[in-house]
């Protein structure tokens, strides 16, 4: 599923819940809602979702980490036409930081602030090149 997702022009998410439930959410070109379309349910699930080639930073962005937080997800991954991305309670691995912040391109800042958020969460975070 996350081939077909990672080419689409709008969010999309897929959602395996505690109950072992599987959801398809739709969202915006640059937003998908799980949270309102499942509301509780979303506790504790397994979450992946794109993020379109027009509006991509090659991580996660903020309400991204925050869904993440609050719904306590176990897992949330994220792809695009580029990398795959995961914030985890399960697998603590933590890529390493830059040296440096400056001069660095935007697709590795928001990596980078994915970085900082796993560290101070206490969860771990990590992105790889797709295939």
């Amino acid at each position: 599923y996350e081939k077909i997702i990672s080419k689409s022009d709008i969010e999309n998410a897929v959602v395996i819940t505690k109950d072992g439930e599987v959801w398809q959410c739709f969202g915006t070109s640059n937003r998908v809602f799980p949270d309102y379309d499942l509301g509780n349910k979303l506790k504790g699930a397994y979450v992946t979702h794109n993020h379109p080639i027009s509006e991509t930073e090659y991580s996660f962005s903020e309400e991204d980490y925050k869904l993440f937080k609050e719904y306590k997800l176990p897992v949330l991954r994220g792809v695009d036409e580029k990398y795959e991305y995961t914030f985890s309670t399960v697998n603590l691995y933590l890529d390493k930081s830059a040296d440096s912040i400056f001069n660095m391109s935007l697709e590795d800042y928001r990596h980078e602030m994915s970085i900082e958020n796993a560290k101070n969460g206490g969860v771990g975070y990590w992105r790889i090149k797709r295939k």
